[in-house]
């Protein structure tokens, strides 16, 4: 009679030891998902850190003193570049500290020494519609009379990048407040507007507040409950409403206001006059 076959003593089986194949298949889902997340997570970090793209044009009166000074001293030596790039990268550390706070797509920025004389430094959006995240910023010529140029035109661009930057509500956050952001961010970069006094019953921000009174009061803000202006930032990326304020501050405004009215009151820090001091990098 012939013996029944018995197993190879020499050969392995699946329980002796168990390989990738012999794995659940929830786990090997499980580590594919992780995997995809880290991938996705590496590719995002890896577009922040690209930046974005700087063009530089001069649509002054060919001939005339703007136009030439702005070509010698910003143009031709780069320092224009490197001025918007520094203050982008002020105003980021502010706005975006950490991976928790969703950046504003920002693809290209173009600063433009405009062919007349504006009141203020305009941002707009790119002319193609269809392309997200272009910026185009006009500075007037009349900054390349000033008698410091590279401040006058530090002090344009900071401004500038920090309305870039900024998150607005898709456009129903009110323009007294993104203004007085842009002023703040200007103040902590070492630009000091024309100091205007709190007046006697203020009321701290508003649309009949000056953008600089208001940004003083949101470094008050800062001070007191640090990240206050990334968080409020970060709440206007979407939509506004009023509350927004107060949950970034972590306490009814009205109530800072109060103690900044009180600090003020005992303790005057406005002068009245214009004092400009930039950061090194629009000297």
């Amino acid at each position: 009679m012939e013996q029944p076959l018995l197993p190879n003593p020499n050969s392995s089986t699946s329980t002796d030891s168990p390989t990738a194949e012999s794995a659940p298949p929830n786990t090997l889902a499980g580590l594919a998902f992780v995997l995809i997340l880290a991938a996705m997570s590496l590719w995002a970090n890896l577009e922040a850190s690209e930046g974005f793209d700087i063009t530089i044009l001069n649509a002054a009166r060919p001939g005339t003193v703007a136009a030439r000074r702005f070509d010698l001293l910003f143009v031709s030596n780069g320092k224009a570049s490197q001025i918007l790039q520094n203050a982008s990268d002020f105003v980021e550390h502010i706005l975006y500290p950490n991976e928790l706070y969703p950046r504003k797509p920002v693809r290209r920025v173009t600063l433009r020494l405009a062919g007349h004389n504006l009141s203020e430094v305009v941002v707009s959006h790119g002319d193609d519609s269809q392309r997200p995240g272009d910026f185009v910023i006009l500075v007037s010529p009349s900054a390349m009379a000033d008698a410091n140029p590279g401040m006058a035109l530090g002090l344009a661009v900071q401004r500038a990048m920090a309305r870039v930057w900024l998150w607005d509500g898709q456009g129903a956050a009110p323009k007294w407040l993104v203004d007085a952001m842009m002023e703040y961010l200007s103040l902590s970069a070492g630009f000091a507007g024309h100091a205007v006094p709190l007046q006697r019953g203020g009321t701290c921000w508003g649309e009949e507040e000056e953008p600089v009174g208001t940004a003083r009061f949101l470094k008050y803000c800062e001070e007191r409950r640090s990240g206050f202006i990334a968080r409020l930032n970060r709440a206007m990326r979407k939509h506004w409403n009023e509350i927004m304020v107060d949950v970034a501050l972590g306490s009814p405004s009205r109530q800072l206001c109060s103690a900044y009215q009180s600090r003020i009151r005992q303790r005057p820090e406005f002068s009245g006059s214009r004092s400009v001091l930039g950061p090194s990098q629009a000297m």
